[in-house]
């Protein structure tokens, strides 16, 4: 296993080798070339390939990052942005927009804007015609408050009527947080912005001009020469910020260089890295679900690279390196029992169970000491995420009619317990299992004894198993037998049950578990299974059935006797 991995590997560094030095890859972001790829946008990374005229717009709220590539966006009445949290750079503006709602703050690129702006030139004229005085009016956003706007040139009319705070760049509300607004030039207006304060002497709201730092307020626009500002913009630029130089008598961002197209050897070069991933993953192995997860990613992403008509030379070198990175990256789950610590392990008796087991802490190692009875009417532990080791030592948990955990999450190891119940373990709303509901986590080397059902609240069949309702990506039951019923009551939906899990994703690992005649192990999806089968209950009791035990429960399993 080790020599075929090793050969994957090396394979793939040959493939890499035919490519330039690489950087690290990164995410390339998502292009934008209309009204409608604009109105999509959400939290991820973006970029603008086209000019684009908006029409009929509708202020979206944004928290990603949006490059604006140089591009301009002409806006026809409605800021870009309701809320801005993100980050936008490189953006020109150009149009109109106005507003005569009483209640709604005004900027051309955003009514509010708590995120960075950066490196942006806007020339829209903003007008407000309502009545409200505690309204911020700005050239750039209306209320910057909390926000980072830097490097920018706003040159628009801003007409403010009757609203107190107005200026070129950003404004703060009043009680709001301040903006930093920093190296910007403003033309034709006079001053950056406004800053709203209530006086505590007067009991009025008093308007407070904002200078920015390090920005300049050019009021003549008559006298305005955009040659003396070239220099000033581009020594302030940031990583990623477009060069400044004056095209057509006006102040511009520099078209970016266009990008190299990836030559035909590339586009091989990252089919093979493609192929070569593909044959890598062994399907009968159960991986970690954060090294499978950044491994499919980063296969889809080469896949829809290859699938573009013009890729660019970066981006596709980009996605051979992250898929080369993620395959070396992809780590094998050792599914078996783990060994505690020298020290550092918790013990646990009845009165620390109690008190303790509830909120269990991640990454802890704990041992039981006795056999633990839960006596509430209910269990506190069922809407928690159980992340750390419990080892049962060979004892036993009585639970008393509600699984022990909502969850077990990925670092999650229950070994060497036995599970009973003094009343059927059911949730009359929910996925049920005797353990948890859900697993990404270790069962290894358990028992149970206890009935397991779900009730179908409204009819609904509800997923239902005797460990674990689902087993999730990276979670695995090994050596483990169950004899107690499994049973998913209702008429509709979907739902299944099964003896040790009631649904299994992809990535997911059964091995010699065993239950008795008359069901399945799981009862829905698709795992690795290896080992597996169905008892009689006579076959509990015998020599032989214990000695299979004992084969594979691994070094760390407590000896079944």
């Amino acid at each position: 296993m080790k020599k075929r991995a090793l050969s994957l590997l090396l394979a793939l560094v040959m493939v890499l080798g035919m490519l330039p030095g690489t950087a690290l890859a990164v995410d390339e972001p998502t292009e934008i070339a209309s009204q409608s790829d604009l109105a999509a946008m959400g939290s991820g990374s973006y970029q603008l390939t086209a000019d684009i005229t908006l029409d009929g717009w509708s202020s979206i709220d944004f928290s990603g990052v949006l490059d604006g590539n140089g591009h301009t966006i002409t806006l026809n009445g409605t800021p870009l942005f309701g809320s801005l949290s993100g980050t936008v750079t490189n953006l020109i503006l150009q149009g109109s927009v106005t507003e005569s709602s009483n209640s709604s703050n005004i900027g051309a690129l955003a009514k509010r804007a708590s995120g960075t702006v950066r490196n942006c030139i806007s020339s829209a004229d903003v007008t407000y015609s309502g009545a409200g005085k505690a309204l911020c009016v700005g050239g750039l956003v209306g209320s910057g408050a909390g926000g980072t706007f830097q490097n920018c040139f706003v040159s628009g009319a801003v007409t403010p009527g009757s609203a107190m705070a107005y200026g070129a760049v950003a404004n703060v509300g009043e009680f709001e947080s301040d903006a930093a607004i920093k190296q910007c030039v403003a033309l034709g207006t006079d001053r950056i912005g406004t800053k709203l304060a209530f006086s505590f002497s007067t009991f009025e709201t008093e308007a407070v001009e904002i200078s920015g730092t390090g920005c300049t307020v050019i009021s003549d626009a008559a006298g305005f020469n955009p040659n003396d500002y070239v220099g000033f913009f581009n020594e302030n630029l940031g990583d990623g910020d477009l060069a400044w130089e004056v095209y057509g008598g006006a102040l511009t961002l520099k078209a970016p260089v266009p990008a190299e197209a990836a030559s035909e050897e590339e586009i091989a070069a990252l089919r093979s890295a493609v192929s070569a991933a593909q044959d890598a993953v062994n399907a009968g192995t159960l991986y970690t679900a954060g090294s499978l997860s950044a491994f499919h990613s980063a296969l889809s992403a080469a896949q829809n690279k290859l699938a573009e008509m013009s890729p660019t030379k970066t981006s596709v070198v980009s996605a051979a390196a992250a898929l080369t990175e993620a395959q070396a990256g992809l780590t094998e789950r050792a599914a078996q029992a783990v060994a505690l610590p020298g020290e550092g392990v918790i013990e646990v008796d009845q009165t620390y169970f109690n008190n303790n087991m509830d909120y269990p802490t991640a990454g802890a190692y704990y041992r039981l000491t006795e056999d633990i009875t839960i006596t509430t009417s209910y269990w506190f532990g069922t809407f928690n995420t159980m992340n750390c080791v419990l080892d049962g030592d060979g004892h036993t948990i009585t639970l008393n009619g509600s699984p022990l955990w909502s969850a077990i999450g990925p670092e999650g190891v229950v070994q060497n317990l036995g599970i009973v119940s003094t009343t059927a373990v059911q949730n009359s709303t929910n996925d049920t299992g005797a353990i948890a509901a859900d697993c990404q986590g270790l069962i290894v080397n358990c028992w149970s004894r206890a009935d397991v059902q779900s009730e179908g609240y409204n009819g609904t069949l509800k997923n239902t198993g005797g460990f674990v309702a689902n087993l999730r990506s990276g979670g695995a039951i090994v050596n483990c037998w169950n004899a107690g019923t499994v049973t998913a009551k209702g008429s509709t939906g979907t739902g299944v049950a099964g003896a040790i899990a009631g649904t299994a994703e992809a990535n997911t690992l059964v091995r010699n578990c065993y239950w008795q005649n008359g069901t399945s192990a799981v009862g829905g999806g698709s795992c690795i299974s290896s080992g597996n089968a169905a008892k009689s209950r006579a076959d509990f009791y015998s020599s032989d059935f214990i000695a299979l035990l004992n084969e594979n429960k691994g070094d760390n399993g407590k000896a079944w006797t």
